[in-house]
C-alpha cells in the first residue's frame, strides 16, 4: 500500500524509537533476540508516541484492508522495530508460523504481518524479500530459488503486508544507512504464538505492554452485564 500513512507520522515515530533504544529500560526489558548477523529488535512500550491516535496500527484504512483480509476479529498481537545496521549479513528464510488445521489451508490467513519502514528502502538496503506459495509447512531448512523471489523496495510511509505463513528475509544491508523497519503481527483472536514467549525469553514488563496493545481491540461494555452480548 503505497503512501499510506503520513510520512510526518513515520519521522516522528523514528525519532521516538532512537530516543527510547538509548535508554536503560530498553535494552534491559524490550530488547529482543534477532537472527540474523548486525540486526537488532526491540518491542515498542505502550506509550506515546507508539500508542498514538495517529499511530500506524490505529490507521483507519489499514484497519479495514485486515478486516477484510483476516475475516474476522482481530488484534495487534505484537509491534517491534527491526534493524539493519550496514554491512548486516542475510537473514535465513523462515516463517511467522505453520499452517494451524490442514496443508491445503489458504485463505484467510489467521494473522498477517504489516511492515513499514522508517526511511526509505534502496535495493543497497536490502528490502523484504519474499517466496511466493512457500507457506505451508514450518521452516525445515527451506530455500528460495533466485527466479522465484520478490524484492520489496518501501518508500516512507508504505506499507507491506503479508501471510504470517509466508517463507521471507532481510538480506544484507550493503548500503551506509541504517534500516530500521516497524514490524507489526495482527492475528485473528483465538490465535496467539506461545512459543514465541518461550524463544524470546519475553520479560513480564514487556508481556504487560503486549497486553495493552490487545486490549484496544478488545470491547469493553460500560455494564458488566453486557459482556455476555457479542
Amino acid at each position: 500500500l503505497d503512501n499510506l500513512i503520513n510520512p510526518s507520522v513515520i519521522r516522528k515515530l523514528r525519532a521516538a524509537y532512537s530516543d527510547f533504544i538509548g535508554s536503560e529500560r530498553a535494552s534491559k526489558y524490550f530488547k529482543y533476540p534477532c537472527q540474523g548477523q548486525g540486526r537488532f529488535e526491540y518491542m515498542l512500550p505502550y506509550e506515546p508516541p507508539f500508542n498514538d491516535t495517529d499511530a500506524p496500527y490505529n490507521d483507519p484504512v489499514l484497519r479495514r484492508v485486515l478486516l477484510d483480509f483476516l475475516n474476522g476479529p482481530f488484534k495487534l498481537e505484537l509491534m517491534t522495530v527491526i534493524n539493519s545496521k550496514p554491512g548486516s549479513g542475510d537473514q535465513r528464510w523462515h516463517q511467522g508460523w505453520r499452517y494451524l488445521f490442514h496443508a491445503e489451508e489458504q485463505l484467510p490467513p489467521y494473522s498477517v504481518v504489516v511492515g513499514i519502514p522508517l526511511a526509505n528502502v534502496t535495493s543497497e538496503m536490502g528490502p523484504t524479500e519474499l517466496c511466493p506459495r512457500r507457506k505451508l509447512r514450518f521452516y525445515h531448512g527451506f530455500r528460495c530459488d533466485d527466479g522465484e523471489v520478490i524484492r520489496i523496495g518501501c518508500t516512507e510511509g508504505s506499507v507491506l503486508l503479508f501471510d504470517y505463513k509466508l517463507l521471507h528475509r532481510g538480506p544484507a544491508n550493503e548500503s551506509p544507512l541504517s534500516r530500521p523497519m516497524l514490524s507489526m503481527v495482527f492475528s485473528r483472536m483465538f490465535f496467539v504464538n506461545s512459543e514465541a514467549y518461550v524463544n524470546r525469553g519475553i520479560s513480564l514488563l514487556q508481556t504487560l505492554h503486549q497486553r495493552r496493545y490487545w486490549e484496544e481491540f478488545v470491547w469493553h461494555p460500560d455494564d458488566a452485564g453486557q459482556y455476555f452480548n457479542v
